[in-house]
C-alpha cells in the first residue's frame, strides 16, 4: 500500500466480500487492513486486526496462513513496545516457517528476533539472528530465481515442441 488514500475505498469493499462466511477471505481481508492501519500509524487498530486474523487461521487449522499472521502480529506488537508478546509470536512465526520450509517467513522473524534483541541490549543474540535473517532471505531469493528459471525452460521447451509439431504438421 503505497497510498493509504487510494487504498482505503478498495479496503471498503473487502470488508463487505469479507462479510461472507469464508475463512479465508476475512483472514486475507484482516491482514491486509493491518497493513492499512499499520501504514496510517494506527498501530493498536493494526494489532487488533492482524490478531483476528491469526485467531481465525488458528482455529481453522491453517498452519501457513497461521504462521503469516503470527509474523505480522509479532511486528505489531513489537510498534506497540510489547516486547514479550512480539517475541511470543516470533518464535511462533519462525517455528512454523522451519516446519514448512518458508524461507521468507523464516527470514522475517528473524528479523523480528533480531529487533527484540537489540531492545534487550543482548547484542550478540541479535547478532547471530542478524546473520540468521540474511541466509533465509537469501535463500527465499535463490528458490524464487529457480522456480522463474525452470519456468522459462518449461515454457521454452514447450514452444519449441510446439513448433516441432506445427513444422510436422505443414510437412506432411
Amino acid at each position: 500500500i503505497d497510498d493509504p488514500g487510494e487504498a482505503k475505498p478498495f479496503l471498503d469493499s473487502a470488508r463487505i466480500i469479507g462479510t461472507l462466511n469464508n475463512t479465508v477471505l476475512q483472514t486475507l481481508l484482516l491482514n491486509t487492513e493491518g497493513v492499512y492501519y499499520a501504514k496510517m500509524k494506527d498501530h493498536a487498530s493494526s494489532l487488533k486486526s492482524y490478531l483476528k486474523a491469526y485467531a481465525i487461521a488458528d482455529s481453522t487449522g491453517n498452519t501457513f496462513v497461521k504462521g503469516e499472521c503470527a509474523d505480522n502480529v509479532a511486528k505489531a506488537y513489537l510498534l506497540n513496545n510489547n516486547i514479550a508478546y512480539a517475541e511470543q509470536y516470533a518464535v511462533i512465526a519462525n517455528d512454523i516457517a522451519a516446519f514448512s520450509g518458508n524461507h521468507s517467513m523464516r527470514s522475517s522473524s528473524y528479523e523480528t528476533l533480531k529487533q527484540i534483541a537489540q531492545q534487550k541490549s543482548d547484542f550478540k543474540k541479535a547478532f547471530q539472528f542478524g546473520e540468521l535473517q540474511k541466509l533465509y532471505a537469501d535463500s527465499a531469493t535463490n528458490m524464487a530465481s529457480q522456480k522463474s528459471s525452470l519456468y522459462l525452460e518449461a515454457r521454452y521447451q514447450n514452444v519449441k515442441k510446439e513448433k516441432e509439431i506445427s513444422d510436422l504438421t505443414l510437412s506432411n
